[in-house]
């Protein structure tokens, strides 16, 4: 069922209860009109609804069932009916109003009468100033100020958007004023009001749509001839750049990282810089690229936070590549390297991944036994147990399939649907 749908049966059922508390009303011909909403027969809605007016006036009143009449004008594209209908419901004193206002200022926007469209909108603001509708109707307000390139409106009813709850409704009005700035030729302002935007998102560890456009803004404003002359320091370009990577647009996160790379050779945060631009080749399956980038961090920082993640960055990449033995050789040295820490049976695990998809059964089993002797009581060794079952299926040695699956469901913990490579005591029995 459409959400259209639903809410015209909704609404009808809504109708018919308030036309029930109030006057009794025909069962059988509300009951036809719901069943004609449900399955979208326009002529038998409207035709019931017109028979309702006629055999009980007070019920199709009280019931306010224009509204429904102008909604399915609207379904069968009859504008001038609809507009009329909905006319006639805006015009009562009563909670469905300002749904018809609402639903006059969407017609108007389609007629491309964006002047009208305002009228009603702050019809709707007057008559239901607590309204559902009230953030919805705001922001079309301001939206439709900015398309009629009135940037002064835009600025004036944003304001009312940036004081909302709704998170997404606050950025969204600053984003209109940011823009109204920058097509207002206001550079300074606008570029204010974006670096605001990015710097105010909910949660920078995600960084959301509005901050991407944001950086993708400011990005553009720096390029011109006002702004050129100052350069970013090395935090707005992380910050940049971390945007972007979130959102997946690597190719914009790597200018950033680049730059941190060239303009501070000497730098803490170059190796990162490094790194990242290598998970963005990785992410883009230019693989041969991004080695070459993990291998120059990994010599150069074999210790630090970015060697670590490089080198496994750089064993998954020779995976990639059908590369088995260096694979299993990077993750023996990711092993040696770094033998404690979080997540450390998941080179072993990643071994024995490789080598079974190799066809190389004799060498898998060798580094499950290593890996349940090294996690025994850990769930590293039941997930290398769970991943010798799989190697035996693929082997068809069923006796040996059925041995795991005993011992399987004797662990406390497989791990689940929360770890890679986890299982379930379903799966396995």
């Amino acid at each position: 069922m459409t959400f259209l749908r639903a809410l015209l049966i909704c609404f009808t059922v809504c109708l018919s209860t308030l036309a029930i508390s109030t006057v009794k009303a025909q069962a059988p011909e509300q009951t036809r009109i719901r069943t004609a909403v449900e399955t979208t027969d326009w002529a038998t809605v409207r035709s019931s609804v017109e028979n309702l007016r006629s055999s009980n006036p007070s019920v199709f009143r009280v019931g306010q069932y224009d509204y429904l009449l102008g909604r399915v004008a609207e379904q069968t594209a009859d504008l001038a009916t609809a507009s009329a209908k909905f006319e006639t419901v805006a015009s009562s004193n009563t909670q469905l109003a300002q749904y018809a206002l609402w639903r006059l200022a969407r017609i108007a926007r389609a007629n491309g009468d964006l002047v009208l469209e305002r009228e009603r909108l702050r019809r709707l603001l007057s008559v239901a100033p607590d309204s559902l509708l009230l953030d919805a109707a705001r922001l079309r307000l301001a939206e439709s100020f900015f398309e009629s390139d009135d940037l002064a409106g835009v600025s004036a009813s944003a304001q009312a958007l940036i004081s909302s709850k709704n998170v997404t409704i606050t950025r969204q009005g600053a984003l209109l004023v940011a823009r109204a700035n920058l097509r207002a030729g206001k550079l300074t302002e606008a570029r204010d009001a974006f670096k605001k935007l990015l710097m105010q998102m909910p949660d920078a560890s995600r960084p959301d749509d509005f901050a991407l456009i944001a950086v993708r803004e400011l990005d553009e404003l720096d390029k011109r001839p006002e702004f050129s002359s100052q350069p970013l320091s090395e935090a707005d370009h992380l910050l940049r750049a971390s945007v972007y990577q979130f959102n997946r647009d690597f190719a914009g996160a790597r200018v950033h990282y680049q730059a941190v790379v060239d303009r501070n050779s000497q730098s803490g945060v170059v190796d990162n810089a490094t790194y990242q631009i290598g998970r963005g080749l990785y992410l883009e399956s230019k693989y041969d690229d991004a080695i070459k980038l993990f291998q120059s961090v990994v010599d150069r920082s074999p210790q630090s936070q970015s060697g670590r993640d490089a080198l496994g960055q750089l064993a998954a990449s020779y995976l990639r590549l059908k590369r088995i033995d260096d694979a299993v050789a990077t993750y023996k040295l990711f092993i040696t390297r770094f033998p404690e820490g979080p997540n450390a049976e998941r080179p072993y695990l990643n071994i024995i991944d490789a080598l079974h998809e190799a066809g190389r059964y004799l060498e898998a089993l060798n580094w499950v036994q290593q890996t349940r002797t090294k996690f025994k009581t850990d769930l590293g060794g039941a997930l290398a147990l769970f991943a010798q079952q799989r190697i035996h299926l693929a082997q068809n040695s069923w006796a040996e399939v059925v041995r795991d699956a005993d011992e399987l469901l004797k662990l406390p913990d497989l791990g689940g649907t929360r770890v890679g490579g986890g299982t379930t005591t379903a799966e396995v029995s």
